[in-house]
């Protein structure tokens, strides 16, 4: 059957290997061009991060389908668990990007920024202040744009990880639609990291 047969997708995961790749090496020079402003915003280094990491991902992805003497089963378990660190990971970084907090003492969450005599000033935000009692935090919470930016955040994240999970236990049960949900990881994948990109390289500078 063409969704369990690796074989039969060998052209379409050498394109899409080679595709990650190259852009994950284009992401680092191009992030590099703008590397002050993404230091400068707390949220924008782990946003390149996660583009990274997910083009990565994808690489791996590819060169495990293109891994000749491999059991559907073998390449199932991989697929899954680096689906499960890709969304684990992903899920990581966008909460400690929007609800940053160490040992109780809050740092801005990534709320947005504006540019100020070309320079990428961050808009201030009642949680910068370290010394708020754990009493408020519960109103603070609700202050904070949780549906306009961290749900959808999150979201866009998770629909770039969870098909690769599907993947790996479809492959491993035998059913479900196999490696065409790896197709479906590749366009989403590569949709969401370009998105980052985009927002790297020109969305900052705006």
């Amino acid at each position: 059957m063409i969704p369990y047969e690796t074989a039969a997708w060998h052209d379409l995961f050498v394109a899409a290997g080679g595709a990650a790749a190259a852009l994950d090496g284009l992401l680092v020079v191009a992030a590099s061009i703008n590397v002050k402003e993404i230091l400068a915003s707390p949220g924008l280094p782990r946003l390149a991060a996660r583009a990274l990491g997910l083009l990565l991902s994808l690489l791996l992805m590819s060169l495990f389908v293109l891994t000749p003497g491999q059991s559907s089963t073998v390449l199932g378990i991989e697929i899954g668990a680096l689906g499960l660190v890709l969304a684990a990971a992903m899920t990581y970084s966008v909460i400690r990007s929007h609800f940053p907090v160490e040992r109780w003492s809050w740092t801005a969450p990534t709320l947005g920024a504006r540019i100020v005599d070309g320079v990428l000033v961050r808009e201030p935000h009642p949680l910068e202040n370290p010394d708020i009692p754990f009493s408020e935090l519960e109103d603070l919470f609700r202050s904070m744009p949780l549906l306009t930016w961290t749900a959808p955040t999150l979201g866009l994240a998770l629909a770039a990880s969870i098909p690769m999970i599907v993947c790996g236990v479809s492959l491993v049960v035998g059913a479900g639609g196999g490696l065409y949900w790896a197709l479906g990881e590749l366009v989403v994948g590569f949709s969401c990291a370009i998105y980052y990109a985009w927002i790297l390289l020109i969305e900052i500078l705006r």
